[in-house]
């Protein structure tokens, strides 16, 4: 505790008269914090359950309104067939048509069409009964791939960032006990996410018999922070 003595002036009757006053001010301690530095990382894993083909059908012809009639034809007979297997989404894609100069000259036609599995938990299985059954008809496989959805994937995201968050958490709590003290807050937390979820890409010659398996695939979020600690 400190004392100090001041003098307070004070006009009476017109005079200053000087009167000496005492008061007393708390010190202020020093702050006996500590801010210590943490790094964590957090991971979440799951296998795909999103598998897309892609498929061409392609048609040739001297005559370019008789190539993309057949080639017409070949696409509406695929997405009906396609459409016929449940569980799977079909689309028609990209269409080109360009002309072949050489002899003898003839128009070259296609067009792409995806096939994706729509279940949660699909191991594939239809997506290449599909794939099957249009090679039969003529089309070509130009690439088969295994991916996580959307949904699945921002749920992955936001597990590995807890599990990050509960890691430093962790940290801060064993290295406070390790120096005698307790973690009072967390003045600053930073994440980070890394890894991803790249799609498994095979490819397929025309007419294989594609076989496809997932791979797990895993994200991983850093956190990062300063973590105050006291007695």
């Amino acid at each position: 505790m400190l004392f100090l003595s001041l003098l307070s002036r004070v006009a009476v009757g017109g005079v200053l008269i000087a009167m000496p006053v005492t008061v007393w001010a708390q010190a202020t301690p020093t702050d006996p914090s500590t801010e210590l530095s943490l790094d964590a990382e957090g991971r979440a894993d799951a296998s795909p359950d999103t598998f897309t083909a892609t498929l061409f059908a392609q048609a040739t012809s001297a005559s370019l309104s008789t190539a993309q009639g057949t080639l017409n034809t070949m696409v509406d007979r695929a997405m009906t067939t396609a459409k016929g297997h449940p569980g799977i989404d079909v689309t028609r894609a990209e269409y080109e048509a360009s002309q072949n100069t050489d002899k003898p000259a003839h128009w070259v036609a296609q067009q792409t069409i995806r096939i994706r599995s729509t279940g949660q938990k699909d191991d594939g299985k239809v997506v290449l009964e599909t794939v099957a059954a249009l090679q039969a008809q003529g089309l070509g496989v130009s690439g088969l791939d295994w991916s996580i959805s959307p949904e699945h994937r921002d749920a992955l995201v936001a597990t590995a960032r807890l599990n990050a968050i509960h890691a430093l958490q962790a940290q801060a709590r064993a290295a406070a006990e390790a120096l005698g003290l307790h973690v009072v807050r967390f003045k600053t937390v930073n994440l980070a996410t890394s890894g991803g979820f790249r799609p498994q890409v095979m490819m397929a010659a025309r007419f294989a018999s594609p076989q496809s398996t997932p791979q797990t695939q895993d994200v991983q979020v850093t956190a990062s922070g300063t973590a105050i600690l006291a007695p």
